[in-house]
């Protein structure tokens, strides 16, 4: 189970220093072998153990091929789905088709979500969250004009 939120940043070579509280369970759940791909829906990374993507493959592979949607999904993330290994310092190395979609610069934000880690570009994340800041003001003041709560 991951959680939590850290900053790390992108070395030159395309590494970075997984966090400990994320980097023990990774070794733990899959003896530091990991996948990384693509996000579904936003231009970020998505970091498995080995075993836990290789269940969310299955599931991909379960659903039906006859939406678009689907299809596309799919062919996104098995297309960039890439084997990786954690060093024996705890760095991982994203490979540079994947920090450039995720548009990954030096400054990175590593986020716990469940079962897997999400690699974000720091400016994208903080702009992400300012966005879902702002969301939640407009509503608290929609309800607050409506009288719901």
């Amino acid at each position: 189970m991951f959680r939590g939120i850290a900053d790390v940043s992108l070395d030159d070579h395309g590494r970075i220093a997984v966090p400990t509280r994320f980097r023990d369970g990774l070794r733990q759940q899959s003896a530091g072998k990991l996948v990384i791909t693509v996000d579904r829906e936003e231009l970020c990374l998505q970091v498995y153990a080995a075993q836990d993507w290789d269940a969310a493959e299955a599931a991909l592979n379960a659903e039906p091929d006859d939406r678009l949607l689907a299809r596309r999904r799919k062919l996104m993330l098995i297309s960039h789905a890439t084997d990786v290994d954690l060093d024996a310092s705890g760095r991982m190395l994203i490979p540079p088709k994947l920090r450039s979609f995720a548009g990954l610069k030096k400054k990175v934000v590593v986020v716990g979500q469940r079962n897997r880690i999400g690699l974000w570009d720091h400016d994208t994340w903080e702009a992400l969250v300012d966005a879902w800041r702002e969301d939640a003001r407009q509503l608290a003041t929609s309800n607050d004009d409506t009288g719901e709560r």
